[in-house]
């Protein structure tokens, strides 16, 4: 059973001051426990980086590439980069992003229900975060 990880999980898991830090080590343990295979896409690694760049600094790009071990990462296709497009575009709301857009796209063509995810726009278009 595939996991989807989202940009809010792991960075959850690597900042000990982000108030979901222990429900994100809480549920990384338990999706390792119960054998999941976690997945993302590219475009999640790249606002990864960014925002723990931005919010943690470099030497912290480290360990969220030692999580990221553990992730199996997927390239973004074309047809799931100009669905998720048009979504983003149709939505045209400033707090839904287009990687947002793109892990739903994501998920639901995997047939993704459960991401290790913090961001309430999950549940808002009915996947399990819990």
């Amino acid at each position: 059973m595939e996991v989807f990880a989202d940009t809010s999980g792991l960075y959850a898991l690597l900042d000990a001051a982000d108030a979901a830090h222990k429900r994100a080590t809480e549920r990384w343990d338990a999706l390792e426990a119960r054998g999941a295979m976690l997945v993302t896409h590219a475009h999640v690694v790249v606002e990864a980086s960014a925002v723990v760049q931005r919010r943690l600094g470099f030497e912290h790009i480290r360990s969220l590439a030692g999580i990221l071990r553990f992730v199996k990462q997927v390239p973004v296709e074309e047809a799931v980069h100009d669905e998720a497009f048009k979504a983003f575009l149709t939505v045209g709301s400033r707090s839904l992003s287009l990687v947002n857009c793109t892990s739903f796209v994501f998920m639901r063509r995997r047939n993704i229900e459960e991401a290790l995810a913090f961001d309430r726009h999950f549940e808002a278009h009915g996947f399990r975060t819990k």
